[in-house]
């Protein structure tokens, strides 16, 4: 048996030591070990039966170097063979040998107390304090713990004795249940290989089956392509589907907005034509007075020029008259100058002539035509007048109100920045 941390067997490089427990492993083993658990993350104690353990508690089985017994008898051996002390240092170096022999080759004995009798009987033999008699007990004692190791050691053979002898016992069992496994083993194998047949009818059902799950298997794949064919086109639906809802609402929105743009511009428009109508109305009254006024001035014309044309007429009739008046004159004159005879006849310059003082002839004024009614008898017909084609109302003429109570008459205007009716 080895080393139970790497299961490597012991020898004069790796040499065993011991825990307080009496588990053997090799020393460096041991004690990276221990050293390894020391900090306190992992409990320190034996890696077999976790009994508490410490590096100061390892004890080597084999000594070291530096404490060899040998180089120790080597050094001390300046003695003649018959000194005791001498003798005694060769009985110690038999027994610790013997010791030594003894735990490797059974070493699986761990026993605590032939660890400390080896230790009392080295620390005795370093001291070399022989004839003392404080050396001696304490060797003395030594070996009596030694012997009560060795008395434990002679129990745990007989233990180990009995325990070999019942497995022995248990190994005729064996040997027996061997013969009995035999037999059955051929029934095993007659049914190992029914079970063979069996078994490749099963394997040929499950390569059946095996196939049939391959084709499930392709069918389910390409139902999870469809599946992921058909996911995608749906969000690809989807989002297409948002989008025209997006667009749409935008759409929508820009629409109201349009809708609300077109009819403040109506609104503005129709105020627009409003005010325009509101102006033409004013306008077409300022016309209508001013046709008024043309055709109240034009008939005030009318009426002057039918009294012109009549006083014109007066005029020619009394021209005419004048005219008549002025021949008859004359042809008296004629006729009375024809009934006077020449010598009484006084020539045309030797008449005396009126003078108003100017050196320019007198000039006869006429005089002034005499003022007379118009005629009212015009005909319209062959002298029309402006305007006359327009109807006149028979109600009298009010003058209109311009104000924006024309377009809605009996009702209240409020003015704002839109105008309301109310």
């Amino acid at each position: 048996m080895g080393c139970g941390i790497c299961l490597e067997a012991y020898t004069a490089d790796e040499r065993p030591a011991a825990l307080p427990c009496g588990h053997v492993f090799h020393a460096p083993c041991i004690h990276d070990w221990l050293s390894s658990r020391s900090h306190g993350a992992l409990p320190a104690g034996c890696p077999l039966c976790k009994a508490a353990a410490s590096p100061s508690s390892v004890l080597p089985l084999w000594p070291a170097d530096a404490n060899d017994f040998h180089q120790y008898v080597a050094v001390h051996s300046q003695s003649p063979e018959d000194d005791a002390h001498y003798q005694l240092l060769l009985s110690v170096r038999d027994l610790v040998f013997a010791i030594q022999s003894y735990a490797m080759a059974a070493h699986g004995l761990r026993s605590s107390a032939m660890a400390r009798a080896a230790s009392a009987a080295q620390l005795a033999v370093q001291r070399g304090a022989i004839d003392n008699k404080l050396a001696a007990s304490n060797l003395q004692d030594a070996m009596t713990a030694l012997h009560g190791a060795i008395a434990q050691a002679e129990a745990v053979s007989r233990h180990l004795a009995r325990t070999q002898s019942s497995l022995a016992e248990r190994a005729r069992r064996i040997n027996t249940q061997e013969v009995r496994h035999f037999e059955e083993r051929a029934i095993v194998d007659a049914a190992k290989r029914k079970l063979h047949k069996e078994r490749a009818l099963w394997k040929q059902k499950q390569k059946h089956i095996l196939e049939a799950k391959a084709d499930m298997d392709a069918q389910a794949a390409a139902l999870r392509e469809r599946e992921s064919a058909l996911h995608t086109e749906k969000t690809s639906y989807m989002a297409r589907a948002q989008e025209s809802i997006a667009q749409a609402k935008s759409a929508s929105a820009e629409a109201i907005r349009r809708a609300a743009l077109a009819e403040e511009a109506a609104q503005q428009r129709a105020a627009l034509a409003e005010e325009r109508v509101r102006r033409a109305e004013e306008c077409a009254a300022d016309a209508t007075e001013a046709l008024e006024e043309t055709r109240r001035r034009n008939q005030h014309l009318a009426d002057q020029l039918r009294e012109l044309q009549r006083a014109r007429a007066e005029s020619r009739a009394k021209r005419k008259a004048d005219k008549a008046r002025l021949d008859q004159v004359c042809t008296q004159l004629r006729a009375l100058e024809r009934s006077i005879p020449d010598t009484q006849r006084t020539p045309l310059a030797e008449c005396p002539q009126p003078s108003d003082g100017s050196s320019s002839p007198v000039r006869e004024i006429p005089p002034a035509a005499p003022t007379v009614p118009l005629l009212d008898d015009l005909d319209d017909v062959a002298y029309p007048m402006p305007g006359s084609h327009i109807p006149r109302s028979t109600k009298p003429s009010v003058r209109a109100q311009r104000t924006l109570d024309l377009w809605h008459h009996g009702k209240t205007v409020a003015l704002g920045p839109r105008r309301r009716v109310r």
